[in-house]
């Protein structure tokens, strides 16, 4: 494979991951898959399950113990945020290494670490003595995109 078609396909992959991390983010309701909210991935759904409850309406032989559902991860926007930003990381230093000029390869790779660290900031629970309001909010999420739009679109 050529140089200019390596390029290509890692701009066109990382525009696609982009914009499903972008959507699957705002699905999520942010970076939660970080675990730097109180409600992150990692920590898994809340199902109401406790380890005991009394059966006092029902006779032993009647008694359901059955558990909880099981958590399906690949069900989370969290999973699909993680894997497309995991994707455009690795399009972004494919397409740096493509393009075999410092300068231009480091922001190709320090753009979407930046839209991240933005997204995270903003996300509800990260800093508790923030409390955000919803026009910020946005701006800061469009900020975030531009960073990374403006430099994948300038060259």
């Amino acid at each position: 494979m050529t140089r200019a078609r390596v390029l290509l396909a890692a701009r066109i992959t990382g525009h696609i991951a982009w914009w499903i991390f972008i959507v699957a983010t705002l699905f999520a309701g942010g970076i939660t898959w970080l675990g730097l909210d109180d409600e992150g991935v990692f920590s898994g759904p809340s199902t109401g399950w406790t380890a005991y409850t009394p059966l006092t309406d029902a006779t032993v032989g009647i008694a359901n113990f059955t558990g909880p559902a099981p958590y399906e991860w690949w069900t989370e926007p969290e999973v699909f945020s993680a894997v497309a930003f995991a994707i455009v990381i690795i399009a972004a230093v494919t397409e740096a290494v493509a393009v075999r000029r410092v300068v231009p390869a480091i922001v190709t790779v320090v753009a979407p670490v930046v839209a991240l660290g933005i997204l995270i900031v903003v996300t509800p629970g990260v800093v508790d003595s923030w409390q955000l309001g919803t026009m910020t909010t946005m701006g800061a999420v469009l900020l975030a995109v531009a960073v990374r739009e403006f430099w994948a679109r300038r060259h």
